[in-house]
């Protein structure tokens, strides 16, 4: 935040750049504070001039909670490994499908 020169506007969760642009916000309300988006274009641009990237893992497992068991054929495995490059996603495939033994 302080590189980017990110303030809080004083309102809820909405931060400024200097140029006083709303660049980071919850964009519902105070009720549904797990979300908040950062503007695309700006993030790309500072982490271009930074030399940085930001990289995420993805790990999961889809199971069957209840239900008829014998009819599960398998488990759905979640993973994969991404980067933020030049402003596009690149990574790899998400799941993949595990057929039961």
């Amino acid at each position: 935040m302080k590189k980017m020169e990110l303030r809080w506007s004083g309102e809820y969760f909405k931060f400024r750049n200097s140029n006083n642009e709303v660049v980071a916000f919850n964009p519902l309300d105070e009720l549904s504070p797990a979300n908040f988006l950062i503007s695309k274009d700006k993030l790309v641009n500072f982490l271009t001039e930074n030399n940085l990237d930001i990289i995420w893992t993805v790990l999961g497992e889809r199971q069957l909670i209840g239900g008829n068991h014998n009819e599960r054929h398998g488990r759905l495995e979640l993973s994969g490994v991404y980067r933020l490059k030049n402003g596009v996603i690149d990574g790899e495939k998400l799941n993949s499908w595990m057929e039961k033994s």
